[in-house]
C-alpha cells in the first residue's frame, strides 16, 4: 500500500500514513495530494468538510 488516509470529520483533519513511521496529520489549511498514486490530483483538506 502506498498511502492510507483516515478522515476525521469530528476533528476536521486527515491522518496520512505512508509507512509505519511516516505519518502526517493534515489540517483544514493543508492540501491533500498523492502524486505517486493520483497524478496531479489534490484537494484542500478544508473542502472535505464543507
Amino acid at each position: 500500500c502506498k498511502v492510507v488516509w483516515i478522515v476525521d470529520p469530528k476533528q476536521r483533519h486527515v491522518t496520512e500514513f505512508r509507512s509505519e513511521t511516516l505519518i502526517r496529520v493534515l489540517t483544514v489549511k493543508d492540501r491533500l495530494a498523492a502524486s505517486d498514486v493520483f497524478g496531479d490530483w489534490s484537494i484542500e483538506v478544508g473542502k472535505l468538510f464543507q
